[in-house]
């Protein structure tokens, strides 16, 4: 089993640190490991951890899981990956198959996810 392993913030934040001497050089530094990813989740830890910090608008919410949807992801891994319930990746893959225009309306507010 091949494990991929990432630093669990942005290097050029460990960078700013250490240079503001507010971080050892030598530090111990939290670690995110996990089974390498399938190549359609693997760019995807920052989304995840961004969806963590802020709620994604919904429609971002579609585009994401819609995009891991074509490269061949499931459902279920797609819901693993973004720390979201089954039923969430479920709606919000089905609100990606909307008509364009329809989206459009979510976009500019006219209508709520």
């Amino acid at each position: 089993m091949l494990m991929a392993y990432r630093p669990a913030c942005p290097k050029s934040l460990l960078s700013l640190l250490v240079m503001q001497k507010r971080l050892a050089k030598a530090a111990p530094i939290p670690c995110v490991a996990r089974v390498a990813a399938p190549e359609g989740l693997a760019g995807d830890d920052s989304m995840a951890e961004n969806m963590q910090r802020a709620a994604l608008h919904p429609l971002d919410q579609c585009r994401v899981f819609a995009a891991l949807r074509e490269k061949g992801q499931g459902k279920e891994a797609i819901a693993a990956a973004f720390f979201v319930t089954l039923l969430m990746a479920t709606q919000r893959l089905k609100l990606a198959s909307v008509v364009p225009a329809l989206l459009a309306q979510l976009i500019i507010g006219k209508l709520q996810a």
